[in-house]
């Protein structure tokens, strides 16, 4: 979602990569909430940023985050306790998602998304994964 400087780059990107059917762009959207609920987590590449209203926007709805660690937001949203001057390895994993180096972004991208692909249940869902659902409906059958 969004237009960037590197649009143009992203889309050669994933058209010289076969990736046209996993990779959808969206553009400029005035509500993200409704892409943003469908998400299982939320990616943000930016290294240089004002504060980032998406973070704050994507942890409200429980998302797990993994961020560029830049200066201005990226940590407090991680993190609250961490502050700026804290020396730190990458990948951290902080309270809400991971931060990444920006030097580092795509081998640390690599280390965390297999922790986060298929694997995260956002609380909301807890208890509604196909185990849970099956015994419940077993549970269910047998009292009839």
């Amino acid at each position: 979602i969004g237009e960037g400087e590197d649009f143009s780059k992203l889309e050669k990107l994933v058209k010289s990569r076969n990736a046209k059917d996993k990779v959808l762009f969206l553009g400029n959207k005035k509500n993200v909430f409704k892409y943003l609920k469908l998400a299982d987590f939320f990616v943000f590449s930016s290294y240089a940023e004002g504060f980032p209203n998406v973070l704050l926007e994507a942890n409200a709805l429980g998302l797990p985050i993994i961020t560029a660690d830049f200066k201005t937001g990226a940590r407090e949203v991680i993190d609250d306790a961490l502050d700026f001057k804290t020396k730190i390895n990458y990948p951290y994993k902080g309270k809400t998602g991971y931060l990444l180096g920006k030097d580092s972004f795509k081998e640390d991208f690599r280390k965390v998304y297999p922790l986060l692909k298929n694997k995260y249940v956002p609380e909301k869902l807890k208890g509604f994964d196909t185990k849970s659902v099956t015994n419940s409906w077993i549970r269910l059958l047998k009292k009839i």
